[in-house]
């Protein structure tokens, strides 16, 4: 498994999630109304250690805080909380990587005229044995 495998199987999971619309590697430019309720995932740092490789995720989720007109703003906060649960669930088991929660932000107000939520997650799989080299001897 490499980042690009993971992160393709945490998107097929997290499209999944009660209530999402759009569920996308990457924040673009551009996001309408049409788009949301929104998961976007946006690799923070990716790393290798001796026997396993990791990724820093950030999911951020959200929709138009016009959905607030309907409840006020604690029905928009009580439906993104909704999310982070579903989100938790989706993550709790994967195929061949595991997600360990790290916290959520839940002030994470990057778009006007919309309520974001950034989970952060880190994510392990088993890393690919590296070739040995050959030894040089003198």
């Amino acid at each position: 498994m490499d980042a690009w495998a993971a992160l393709q199987s945490i998107k097929a999971r997290l499209a999944s999630v009660n209530g999402v619309k759009t569920c996308r590697i990457g924040i673009e430019a551009g996001l309408s109304p049409d788009d949301y309720p929104i998961i976007r995932l946006v690799p923070e740092r990716l790393s290798r250690r001796e026997r396993a490789e990791d990724i820093a995720l950030t999911v951020y989720y959200g929709m138009p805080l016009g959905e607030a007109d309907a409840g006020g703003l604690e029905a928009v906060y009580a439906a993104l909380l909704g999310m982070e649960a579903g989100i938790r669930a989706a993550l709790a088991t994967g195929e061949g990587w595991s997600a360990a929660f790290v916290d959520t932000v839940t002030d994470e107000d990057r778009l006007e005229q919309y309520k974001l939520f950034a989970s952060r997650f880190e994510i392990q799989w088993p890393a690919a044995p590296t070739p040995r080299q050959p030894r040089q001897d003198a």
